[in-house]
C-alpha cells in the first residue's frame, strides 16, 4: 500500500514527522492540498469573458493525533521556535517512486488536544496558512565551457573575437502556473540580454 507522507521542516532543516504517532504526531483527515482560483466574469450578451483570475491563498487543515501531552508540547515548541516552516508532502507514484513537494506555511491555529479513544490519544484540529504554491527543492546547474578554438582576450579590443549571440539556455516550466527561476552568472559579463 502506498501512503503519502507529511513532515514539517524549519529553517535549520530539522524535520518534525507528521507520520509518527508514538514519537511525534500523526496527521489525519488532511484537506487543502490542491489550489484554487478566484475568478470574475463580465457578461457580454450570451457569453461570459474572464476579467480576473488570480490564485487564492491556500489552507491545509487536518487532525493531529498525539500519544501523550509531552508530544503535544514538543510540537508546539517546534512550531513556535521556528522562524520559517515548510510543509513537506511526499507523494507515492507508480514503480515505488516518491516525489517531494514543499510549501511554505504558517500555523494558523491548533486546538487544545482532547482524549478521543480507548488508546487515550489526544486529537487536535490544526490549520496551516499557505504562503505560496507547491514547489520542488531542485537545483540545476548548467556549466558552459570554452568552445573549441575559441579566442579570448583579457584586454579591450575593438573587434569581437567571441560571439555568444547563439549561446542560450532554455528552461521549460512544466508546472501548472507561472514560476520564477534564479540565474547566476560568474566571471566578466558585458551587456547580458534576457529574452522571454
Amino acid at each position: 500500500m502506498r501512503v503519502a507522507e507529511f513532515y514539517l521542516i524549519n529553517e535549520k532543516g530539522q524535520e518534525y514527522s507528521l507520520m509518527d504517532e508514538i514519537n511525534y504526531c500523526l496527521l489525519t483527515d488532511v484537506d487543502g492540498l490542491g489550489y484554487s482560483y478566484s475568478v470574475e466574469y463580465q457578461q457580454l450578451g450570451n457569453i461570459f469573458i474572464n476579467t480576473l483570475r488570480q490564485m487564492e491563498q491556500g489552507r491545509i487543515d487536518g487532525i493531529a493525533k498525539f500519544r501523550t501531552y509531552d508530544n503535544f508540547r514538543d510540537f508546539i515548541n517546534f512550531v513556535e521556535s521556528a522562524e520559517r516552516l515548510k510543509f513537506l508532502y511526499k507523494i507515492p507514484f507508480s514503480n515505488n517512486r516518491k516525489e517531494e513537494y514543499l510549501k511554505d506555511v504558517e500555523v494558523k491555529s491548533i486546538s487544545k488536544g482532547r482524549i478521543i479513544d480507548e488508546d487515550e490519544r489526544l486529537s487536535s484540529s490544526i490549520s496551516f496558512n499557505c504562503l505560496g504554491l507547491w514547489y520542488q527543492d531542485k537545483e540545476t546547474v548548467y556549466t558552459i565551457n570554452k568552445l573549441e578554438e575559441e579566442l579570448q582576450w583579457d584586454f579591450r579590443w575593438g573587434t569581437r573575437f567571441a560571439d555568444y549571440t547563439s549561446r542560450s539556455i532554455t528552461f521549460n516550466n512544466n508546472g501548472h502556473t507561472k514560476a520564477s527561476f534564479k540565474l547566476e552568472m560568474n566571471n566578466h559579463l558585458i551587456k547580458p540580454r534576457y529574452n522571454c
